[in-house]
């Protein structure tokens, strides 16, 4: 039976020059389906897959996409402990500046279409 996971909507935004990716759920077997889309695979921005479990956000999928920063979206103190400090690694090993919702809170992004800017909502 396959993981429901790996059949997540995955999609990337596009505005102008600037682009976010959302991975959905996907664990490790979905991130290798994404891999013959390389050449569409570059964003800005990733939304991490699954909170940011071990199961998913390989080396090699990140090297495709290249994000300048990754979002996190995970609670505090999860009884699953996302993210995976492994996954952390994965993307401090790149330079992706990272974004989660446990240590850093909300986030509101915004884009002129060439840059892509924090929007303070509060």
């Amino acid at each position: 039976m396959h993981n429901v996971k790996n059949v997540s909507i995955v999609f990337k935004l596009t505005y102008g020059e600037t682009s976010v990716l959302f991975t959905g759920d996907l664990e490790h077997e979905g991130d290798e389906l994404l891999l013959p889309y390389e050449n569409i695979l570059k964003a800005d921005i990733l939304k991490i897959a699954h909170h940011g479990s071990i199961t998913n956000t390989t080396e090699k999928l990140l090297y495709f996409i290249q994000p300048e920063y990754a979002i996190v979206s995970v609670g505090k103190k999860n009884k699953f402990k996302h993210p995976s400090q492994i996954v952390m690694q994965r993307l401090k090993k790149q330079n992706i500046n990272i974004h989660r919702t446990d240590k850093d809170g909300s986030l509101c992004l915004g884009s002129d279409g060439k840059k892509i800017t924090e929007v303070l909502w509060r």
